[in-house]
């Protein structure tokens, strides 16, 4: 895995509920369909690579987490909106989600994506003070793969084609994937079928201090994308197997730290499936669609 760092450039230029329309749609239509991969590999290295400083590090016991990293493991990097002194901080965590400091302050603005994947650029320890510390490589504004944790008792309303009408979500379909030139905007490919060259997936943002999914776009996938955002949903064994398959090669992971990242997001899932939520569609009036009322969800656990 190359995942070699250079001197930082690229700017972040739209908030996370716009920053699925990314470079994905630019992506020139080749002569054959790519693989998800070789589509994938190709927006990657439209990116360069940054190495940045982990921040934070002597603070809450971190030192002991830090001394443990290995390089090249893979990490995520996520917003912090509730951060008591800087709402603008993005956590760095081990993909099992263990804390390990934050970005550098004067860089979060780089980062558009509300979760960042990096790897372990190097970690050592300072002679003089002993203190360990480690660089992230990470590509700031690539598109991640993320799974939805989504809590259970509002699953039944994270579909949108089962409470719109056919033709209202055909409609927002078409308008979703004609916006994206037809390509997965987190791979950059599409299906091999040209008459569905690629799918529609919600994008939803959680706000766990009210309980609220609130729903902020819709996003042009490809299909393996699509099962792999439902990893948490009840698939059958072939199809969680392709799901993780397509989880781990696109993050650049080892299906270790695939396995740990899932148990990280089903743990939020379930922390969340204890309490009523509302869901929230209102990002959908304008779209000129009928948007069905519901009311709050009780808890499932």
């Amino acid at each position: 895995m190359d995942h070699t760092a250079s001197t930082p450039h690229v700017e972040a230029t739209s908030a996370e509920e716009n920053a699925f329309n990314t470079s994905a749609q630019h992506v020139q239509t080749p002569q054959r369909t790519l693989t998800v991969l070789e589509a994938r590999e190709r927006m990657r290295s439209a990116v360069e690579p940054e190495a940045h400083r982990i921040a934070g590090v002597t603070f809450e016991g971190r030192q002991e987490v830090v001394q443990k990293l290995q390089a090249d493991e893979a990490v995520m990097l996520e917003k912090d909106p509730k951060n008591e002194f800087d709402p603008h901080a993005i956590r760095v965590r081990r993909l099992s989600g263990e804390d390990l400091g934050f970005v550098p302050k004067d860089l979060t603005v780089r980062f558009p994506h509300d979760v960042t994947f990096g790897h372990i650029h190097n970690v050592g320890q300072v002679p003089e003070s002993g203190v360990w510390g480690a660089l992230v490589a990470v590509r700031p504004t690539l598109v991640p793969l993320t799974v939805d944790a989504i809590p259970e008792n509002v699953l039944p309303y994270a579909n949108l084609s089962n409470l719109l009408s056919k033709e209202d979500w055909d409609n927002l379909c078409r308008t979703t994937a004609r916006a994206a030139n037809y390509r997965c905007q987190i791979s950059g490919g599409c299906n091999p079928d040209s008459q569905n060259p690629v799918q529609c997936q919600e994008v939803w943002a959680f706000d766990d201090d009210r309980a609220e999914m609130r729903l902020v776009g819709l996003q042009a996938v490809c299909s393996e994308i699509y099962l792999a955002k439902r990893l948490l949903r009840q698939l059958d064994d072939n199809t969680r197997q392709t799901a993780m398959w397509t989880l781990q090669a696109l993050n650049d992971w080892t299906i270790m730290e695939a396995e740990a990242y899932l148990q990280y997001i089903d743990g939020i899932a379930r922390d969340r499936s204890r309490k009523p939520w509302t869901v929230d569609l209102s990002w959908l009036n304008p779209m000129g669609v009928s948007v069905p009322e519901i009311s709050a969800v009780s808890p499932t656990i």
